[in-house]
């Protein structure tokens, strides 16, 4: 389950959770914006603004802040949704600092409690931000566990349906842009056959997806190595 932590976090990233069908509530949180718990613990992810970020890095609050969570959690994640150029664009600090403070929060460990390790991750948008949800809470429920490296690719798809997964092989289709060619469309073979005109019909198809799967059904099959 994934727990936010208040309305207006989940704001942003509400209706795309809801596409993707993941399940999730409000709840007040310790730690973070976001807990996911599943059978393999729990990982608390605490999401950052590009501004907020450097704030409160100079301010000192972030620095403690992480250093809790390393304590408390296997996982810990600073997501930093946004452009940093946004950031240095308000004057709040030089490259070099935002970067040098992203590398010391990737080291950040407690010295004591379960000292789990900081992950950092930048992302664009809510977009974004929603697909590491939906990943974290896959593999928080994963039966196999944490330990082996994930295989990316079309079998991932959540449920498993092999139409879908074939749709997820064209490069820029995930599960949400999959889901609607397929209602739109009805079938795969109508996908594949679609002009680009008619796929930037489906919503949230633009040039560069209707293009690449136009591509992708209409490239002739070659020998690779």
């Amino acid at each position: 389950m994934i727990y936010i932590v208040s309305q207006e976090v989940l704001f942003g990233v509400a209706s795309l959770l809801d596409a993707m069908n993941v399940k999730y509530t409000i709840a007040p949180l310790r730690y973070g914006d976001f807990n996911i718990t599943g059978r393999n613990g729990i990982m608390v992810i605490e999401k950052k603004k590009p501004g907020d970020f450097v704030g409160s890095l100079l301010s000192g609050h972030l620095a403690d802040q992480l250093t809790r969570m390393s304590a408390e959690f296997d996982w810990s994640v600073l997501l930093v949704e946004g452009s940093i150029n946004d950031a240095l664009a308000e004057g709040h600090a030089p490259r070099k600092t935002i970067y040098s403070a992203l590398l010391s929060a990737l080291m950040k460990k407690s010295d004591k409690g379960k000292q789990g390790r900081v992950s950092v991750l930048m992302v664009e948008s809510d977009w974004d931000t929603a697909i590491i949800l939906e990943r974290a809470q896959h593999w928080m429920d994963d039966p196999e566990g944490l330990i082996r490296s994930p295989y990316i690719g079309a079998p991932q798809v959540l449920g498993g349906n092999p139409q879908l997964q074939s749709l997820c092989a064209v490069a820029n289709v995930g599960p949400v842009i999959g889901r609607e060619l397929l209602k739109y469309f009805g079938t795969v073979g109508r996908i594949a056959v679609a002009s680009k005109e008619e796929l930037k019909s489906v919503a949230n198809v633009g040039d560069v997806i209707a293009d690449n799967i136009f591509r992708f059904y209409r490239t002739r099959y070659k020998e690779t190595d």
